[in-house]
């Protein structure tokens, strides 16, 4: 009998254990995507020049005012074919990192309060996911609308 329970006192343990490494994965792997994503946008003077000009936040903005961002149309109609297509590449990986971080908070692995983080990066990205036709938008809007319905 103190063996079984000895037992089941080890493989709580381990499951804690393995619960635990998992998370600092999860973690682990969200702050790698978002430096590389970082790190590629810097390397590509092309991304980094479209990044600054087509966004930009007036000062009449409060810091953590949502949905204040301008998109600057005239701007994105000077793009050539190849800078949009560039441009839209980012963001199809931005919305595929954004997708993993959905999965990962439904399923556990982020904190609580990461779920606020993940619904003003789906709103700051939709004007342009919407603008560049990426197609994993309408799960990520139907994900941000239930969210924001609660």
């Amino acid at each position: 009998m103190i063996a079984i329970v000895g037992s089941l006192v080890f493989v709580g343990l381990e499951v804690r254990q393995n619960t635990t490494a998992l998370i600092a994965g999860a973690y682990q792997s969200r702050s790698d995507a978002l430096q590389q994503i970082s790190m590629f946008i810097a390397g590509s003077e092309t991304l980094s020049r479209i990044e600054a000009n087509l966004i930009s936040r007036p000062p009449s903005c409060g810091e953590f005012e949502r949905n204040c961002e301008v998109f600057d149309d005239e701007y994105l109609a000077s793009l050539t074919e190849t800078e949009k297509q560039q441009y839209r590449r980012l963001l199809l990986a931005q919305s595929a990192r954004v997708q993993n971080l959905v999965f990962q908070y439904e399923q556990g692995l982020l904190a609580d309060d990461y779920q606020e983080t993940i619904l003003r990066v789906i709103e700051y990205y939709m004007p342009l996911w919407e603008r560049f036709d990426v197609y994993q938008r309408e799960g990520l809007l139907r994900y941000l609308t239930e969210q924001r319905s609660r």
